[in-house]
């Protein structure tokens, strides 16, 4: 088992312009989850992330985001 921590800021060009016209400046996103090791072929690994200032143009709320990811191998 283990635990993840992901960390990321994204840049747009100075020319980038959101779909209605803005100028966007960067974007963000935290990760956590947990990998869940169920068996040698599968695992599991829920997971949440928080994405900052969404679209770049600082309009827009962040969001929390769940996810789930299952892995086979074999």
């Amino acid at each position: 088992d283990a635990l993840v921590l992901g960390l990321s800021r994204s840049s747009f060009s100075n020319y980038s312009r959101s779909s209605s016209g803005e100028r966007q400046t960067y974007e963000g996103m935290i990760e956590l989850g947990y990998i869940l090791q169920l068996s040698q072929k599968l695992a599991l690994q829920p997971g949440v992330q928080l994405i900052l200032n969404p679209d770049g143009t600082g309009k827009n709320e962040t969001l929390l985001v769940p996810g789930m990811q299952v892995s086979f191998n074999w």
